[in-house]
């Protein structure tokens, strides 16, 4: 699956990692998904941050909000400050509106 992230208070808070956020990015890739980090924020920007604080992703989306499996965001699956249950749902395939997954 593509797990699209949003940037901006979900994996970052100003230029630093929230806490959990590499960790979960990390397990998610080595799951077998794709990361698309997602942000109206310049893409050079978001790639220093990344690789500032070593959080792994495939893409940086700098348009439209992009078409995913799943979304890490404020809606879909919704970041409430805890990386590790957030990660668990992901891997678990599992946004707020369903409870089957995928």
């Amino acid at each position: 699956m593509v797990i699209g992230i949003d940037f901006d208070g979900t994996l970052v808070q100003g230029d630093k990692a929230l806490a959990g956020a590499r960790d979960a990015c990390y397990a998610i890739r080595e799951a077998g998904h794709k990361i698309l980090i997602f942000s109206c924020n310049r893409t050079a920007w978001i790639k220093r941050v990344l690789e500032t604080n070593d959080i792994p992703y495939d893409y940086i989306w700098d348009g439209d909000k992009p078409v995913c499996d799943l979304y890490v965001d404020d809606r879909n699956i919704e970041f409430k400050g805890n990386w590790e249950e957030t990660t668990k749902r992901v891997l678990e395939g599992r946004s707020q509106w369903s409870t089957e997954t995928h």
